[in-house]
């Protein structure tokens, strides 16, 4: 009976023991189990405040790149705007002066009243216009004898000057507008090329007659009508097409490709 008791009370310690191994197993793991997934997390924590402090660093320096880029380019296009606000003023004012030039030598003539010039009058009248020595001579040598001719030949060399002027008038317009065509628009390029070719056929007009005593009545007609296509030209569709574009506003200006578009 003694040894059947004993073997109960060893069996119960056994059963104590392992229920407190279990326990204690138990606990141990799930303490294991809470210190991983601690770790665990204070290194996900940590992985992803390392990522977004990197890519605040990162989106800081965007962010700055953009801001520089973006003044950069607003600076760029005022300089742009403002320095084609001053070259289509000068540009229209040259165009203007190459058109008037260009048609002065076809227009009213006024020359002084060499009629009632006495020799000495007439040569310190024509001694500005830096005549050759063979003329100044054909002049002292006829003045008395064939004052007719003197003063055809004088008026010749009035409207001469005048051509001159035109030509060099259309020269400053023309380099003027060529060193600057970066800042022109397609259209006024098209524009002015047009006005400076019908330059050209008038100054063909002027060479081929010889001058203007040479002129007929069907070429001052043709004249008449290129000076209605100038004043089309130039007054109507130039100036309204520079003022379209220099108007405040007029430029949607994209900062995302640097292009400064016209509006149509």
């Amino acid at each position: 009976m003694y040894e059947v008791t004993l073997n109960s009370n060893q069996a119960l310690f056994s059963l104590n023991n392992i229920f407190n191994l279990i326990v204690a197993t138990i606990i141990s793991s799930g303490i294991i189990l809470f210190v991983i997934k601690k770790y665990l997390e204070n290194r996900l924590n940590y992985n992803f405040q390392e990522k977004i402090e990197k890519y605040k660093n990162q989106l800081s320096i965007i962010n700055e790149l953009s801001k520089f880029d973006y003044q950069r380019k607003l600076t760029d296009y005022k300089l742009f705007t403002e320095f084609k606000h001053s070259i289509y003023r000068q540009l229209f004012l040259k165009v203007i002066l190459a058109y008037a030039h260009c048609i002065k030598p076809f227009g009213l003539k006024e020359y002084p009243n060499f009629q009632n010039y006495t020799l000495k009058e007439v040569i310190d009248e024509i001694n500005s216009l830096n005549l050759l020595d063979e003329t100044i001579d054909f002049i002292n040598l006829n003045w008395e004898n064939n004052r007719h001719e003197c003063i055809k030949k004088i008026r010749e060399i009035y409207d001469f000057k005048d051509f001159e002027q035109s030509k060099k008038c259309q020269i400053e317009a023309k380099n003027y507008f060529y060193e600057n065509i970066l800042y022109v628009s397609n259209e006024i390029e098209k524009l002015l090329k047009d006005i400076f070719s019908k330059i050209i056929e008038i100054n063909i007009i002027w060479e081929t007659c010889g001058g203007f005593s040479g002129i007929s009545g069907e070429d001052l007609k043709k004249i008449r009508e290129y000076e209605k296509e100038f004043q089309e030209l130039i007054y109507n569709k130039l100036k309204t097409l520079m003022n379209k574009e220099l108007a405040l506003g007029y430029y949607d200006f994209d900062l995302n490709n640097s292009k400064g578009n016209v509006n149509e």
